[in-house]
């Protein structure tokens, strides 16, 4: 953009120069660098205008009569002193030279005087113009990073929302929304970014830093919904990143903290680094590390208070919901089971007594075939199934009378490993582990936005600590 602006510059004052185009014709070539190039057209034009000092031939010739009519008068009446009679074709002869010197060099010696001085003077104006010209706040566009589920933007000056896509510019006056399940991550020229979560509306109003560097703004309005931003060290002190809401103004240097605004416009912000300054009714409150504010329309923020947010560990991996193991009872009964041929029915008959729940459609099933499949296994007189008295080999035929006695059949436990009955033994399932939806290979993203339809139901102040979490394991 700089070396377009350039460019422009030096052919709008060519234009100018040679007098092939007005101001407003050069300004009309580059309309998209107007603004820049005028202040600097209209300064080169007053300078080039201004009328350079010249010397009139007959007042150069009157000087010269008077000055040589004094130095005449002043030879006839200067009284000589007594070396003077001795040399006077030598101050006659320098006096002879002066004025042939003043004569012949003196008007080129005055145009280059007056050159220099001109010189000077526009390079002066130029240095001016061009630190003006650095020192101009220029507008910024940042840049949405990620995208996941329903996102859209509304260009400034536009009435239609447009899905939005990865790597589009958010320039200063666009808005952006997410829908349920939604998130979004921009990223700023500055290398801050901010994660919007579900259904949230934000504006950006502001974006702009100097040519130079230095002096970068970042002004945003969130309507509604929730925002987590990590922000970069500003780097002087009228750099400013700030958080508008319809109930206070948060305003930070460098940290990181998340905002919740309500229907209603209740604001809380929570900080998870550094510090911010929250403003509301002409009252600022300083939220530290591991603290959060709450914020009434109307009202001043409420002081202060720790948060569960000063180390987000729990959330240190994308996880799912946990929900209670409901299928942990039967897991423990398989394993020894398949030993039973091998071992002798004392060392496993007392473990078996865990596995007496098995389904009813099973001891239905052992019922109608009256001959279950453990009966069968072991061979005559060593692996019998379990009974109460285990050390008479002569009661084994008991198991087959089992299945009236409901509390008693430890048949069930050999269906895991056996063909038969796997459709009646409840097969453990499996556990789910905390992020085993997820393993980290659906992306922060995707993740940040499941996570965002659970946050909606807490209180304000939870919802912005589990914020925190979930999008400090995103960023």
């Amino acid at each position: 953009m700089t070396k377009d602006l350039d460019r422009a510059l030096d052919e709008s004052l060519t234009l100018l120069m040679e007098g092939r185009a007005t101001l407003e014709e050069c300004l009309a070539r580059y309309p998209e660098h107007a603004a820049d190039l005028r202040p600097l057209l209209e300064t080169a034009l007053q300078l080039y205008r201004t009328p350079r000092p010249t010397t009139r031939p007959a007042a150069f010739a009157a000087g010269k009569r008077r000055m040589l009519r004094a130095l005449t008068e002043k030879q006839q009446h200067l009284v000589p002193s007594s070396p003077a009679p001795r040399r006077p074709g030598w101050i006659a002869a320098l006096l002879e030279r002066k004025e042939k010197t003043r004569r012949e060099y003196g008007p080129l010696y005055l145009r280059q005087v007056m050159a220099a001085a001109t010189a000077l003077i526009l390079l002066v104006a130029a240095g001016f113009l061009f630190l003006s010209w650095l020192q101009t706040p220029v507008a910024r566009a940042a840049t949405l990073a990620q995208v996941d589920g329903v996102v859209e933007v509304l260009p400034e000056g536009e009435q239609t929302w447009h899905p939005a896509a990865v790597g589009e510019r958010i320039e200063p006056g666009d808005r952006i929304r997410t829908g349920p399940a939604s998130a979004a991550l921009l990223r700023f020229f500055n290398g801050s970014t901010t994660n919007i979560g579900a259904e949230t509306e934000i504006s950006l109003v502001q974006m702009n830093s100097r040519r130079m560097g230095g002096h970068e703004v970042v002004v945003l309005h969130q309507w509604i919904g929730e925002s987590y931003h990590r922000v970069q060290p500003l780097p002087d002190s009228a750099s400013e990143f700030k958080v508008e809401t319809p109930a206070a103004i948060t305003r930070v240097r460098g940290t990181v903290f998340a905002v919740i605004v309500e229907e209603d416009g209740t604001t809380d912000v929570v900080v998870v680094e550094g510090k911010v300054d929250v403003i509301a009714q002409e009252r600022i409150v300083q939220v530290l590390a591991g603290q959060g504010t709450t914020v009434q329309p109307k009202h001043p923020p409420v002081p202060a208070r720790p948060t569960a947010v000063a180390t987000p560990t729990p959330w240190s991996a994308p996880t799912s919901s946990p929900t209670p193991t409901f299928t942990s009872i039967p897991t423990s009964t398989p394993s020894p089971t398949p030993h039973l041929e091998e071992e002798g029915p004392g060392e496993h008959g007392e473990e078996m007594g865990p596995t007496e729940e098995p389904t009813q459609e099973e001891r239905e099933e052992e019922e109608d075939h009256l001959t279950p499949k453990p009966t069968e296994m072991p061979d005559d007189h060593e692996t019998p199934e379990p009974t109460e008295p285990p050390d008479d080999d002569q009661e084994t035929p008991e198991p087959t009378e089992m299945p009236d006695d409901d509390q008693e059949t430890p048949e069930p436990t050999k269906h895991p490993g056996d063909d038969e009955g796997d459709e009646g033994t409840p097969e453990p399932s499996p556990t789910p582990r905390d992020g085993g939806e997820h393993d980290g290979d659906s992306g922060g993203m995707k993740d940040l936005g499941d996570r965002a339809g659970r946050i909606g139901s807490t209180a304000p102040l939870e919802r912005a600590c589990l914020l925190l979490w979930t999008s400090e394991s995103l960023v």
